[in-house]
């Protein structure tokens, strides 16, 4: 279920790309670079980078679109495009 960008977080990942593929519903992502945004503690058993700041851009993803996100690409998923809505969509984790 998308919801406000309060109610999320950023991220990005360093061992792995991510690739978003909507299959149903809209769903908003924030990106930003992840030189634009305070780094927290890298979590490596997770390759999870929590992120802090603003966002640069935002992409609204529907069905069939998909977003692949690179490690320097902080990316805040779940977000929601206008209204909440329940979003079901693949997410692949590319080793690189």
């Amino acid at each position: 279920m998308t919801t406000e960008p309060e109610a999320r977080f950023w991220e990005a990942h360093r061992e792995y790309l991510d690739v978003h593929l909507i299959l149903s519903g809209t769903e908003r992502i924030d990106v930003n670079f992840t030189g634009n945004l305070a780094a927290g503690r890298y979590v490596e058993q997770d390759d999870f980078l929590p992120l802090e700041g603003e966002k640069n851009a935002s992409l609204v993803l529907r069905p069939g679109d998909f977003l692949i996100c690179y490690p320097s690409d902080g990316h805040m998923t779940g977000v929601q495009a206008g209204k909440p809505e329940l979003v079901k969509k693949v997410i692949f984790k590319v080793k690189i």
